[in-house]
């Protein structure tokens, strides 16, 4: 991956007003400009708001860590994405690296939304942003919320 690709914004497939990336691509004015972002959702500690003048944040203190509890951050990130998307927003969802905390978020948008399994919702996900890829405890845990019917 080159430094021009990680400061990128990446749609979500099959939305079209999803998207994601690394920290990199969420303090890349331009691209939030072309893309037109609305409202940033940054699942890392200690990343700076720097469009916090004209854009609408939520931030989630996600550790990048087998051991990490997602479900307790899961209602509030789809109420977020749910809320902005609703209001003819468009939503960046991001982490550091843009690969793990950020990718386990849209996966799970993606499942909860249009009924899909993991394999399948990570598959798309890779089509669109290759370097996406959770930490096996966040794996374990994204199948599990689809197997208890996203009861989060």
């Amino acid at each position: 991956m080159t430094i021009e690709e990680d400061d990128k914004l990446y749609l979500v497939p099959p939305f079209d007003n999803v998207f994601i990336s690394s920290s990199d691509g969420a303090h890349n004015g331009t691209e939030i400009e072309n893309h037109k972002i609305t409202h940033i959702l940054c699942t890392a500690k200690y990343i700076p708001q720097k469009f916090k003048d004209r854009i609408t944040y939520l931030q989630i203190e996600m550790v990048d860590d087998v051991r990490e509890n997602l479900k307790q951050y899961m209602r509030q990130c789809v109420d977020f994405i749910e809320n902005a998307r609703n209001k003819g927003g468009r939503v960046l969802i991001h982490c550091s690296a843009g690969v793990s905390r950020s990718a386990s978020v849209c996966i799970l948008y993606m499942m909860y939304k249009n009924d899909l399994d993991f394999d399948t919702a990570y598959k798309m996900l890779r089509q669109s942003r290759k370097q996406v890829c959770p930490n096996p405890g966040f794996v374990r845990q994204l199948i599990t919320i689809r197997e208890e019917k996203f009861a989060f």
